[in-house]
């Protein structure tokens, strides 16, 4: 089983994916407890008339049969898989605008300046576009929102971190594909 630090920061990186990302997707088996993502690949990979020429295999023949279950589940959509949603634009936007206001800086031209650099692409990598002095700042109080928005997930689904895990949370980003005869 996971720590839940660990669990937590799995959980930062779903929610903070750019939200027009969609090579990953994040998930919650309430089954047996585990938080899950799923790659855009391992779709093609579960599909057997596909995935005959993998020659590199990322998963055990036991992961890719959980993955190919949870992903029929998901296609059925079963009521005991839960995703877990990235924040949106509009919600990375209003974060933005609420440390701008704790620092007292409310004016819209820094809020401007800031969301053009991110505008969604970014996993809330702001810092670049602070100025050095409030770097810091932004990690605590990015740490501490979105330590809000996972609590807020949990309690309303009911989820108890402490008897959670992640699923294969290490895992391939490419594969090769043998394409000869």
């Amino acid at each position: 089983m996971n720590t839940i630090p660990a669990i937590r920061s799995w959980l930062e990186t779903a929610f903070t994916e750019p939200p027009f990302l969609l090579n990953e997707e994040y998930f919650f088996d309430k089954r047996n407890r585990q938080f899950f993502s799923i790659f855009i690949t391992d779709y093609f990979l579960c599909d057997p008339a596909s995935g005959e020429g993998i020659t590199d295999m990322p998963y055990s023949p036991e992961e890719l049969a959980v993955l190919k279950e949870r992903i029929d589940r998901l296609e059925e959509k079963s009521a005991d898989l839960l995703y877990v949603p990235r924040l949106t634009v509009a919600q990375r936007i209003d974060m933005i605008r609420l440390f701008l206001n704790e620092q007292g800086l409310p004016g819209d031209e820094e809020l401007d300046n800031i969301t053009k650099a991110v505008n969604g692409r970014s996993n809330l990598d702001v810092g670049a576009a602070l100025l050095p002095e409030m770097r810091a700042g932004w990690q605590r109080f990015s740490n501490n929102y979105l330590h809000q928005v996972i609590d807020a997930f949990c309690t309303h689904h009911h989820i108890d971190l402490a008897s959670c895990s992640v699923w294969t949370d290490e895992k391939v980003i490419s594969m090769q594909l043998n394409t000869g005869n």
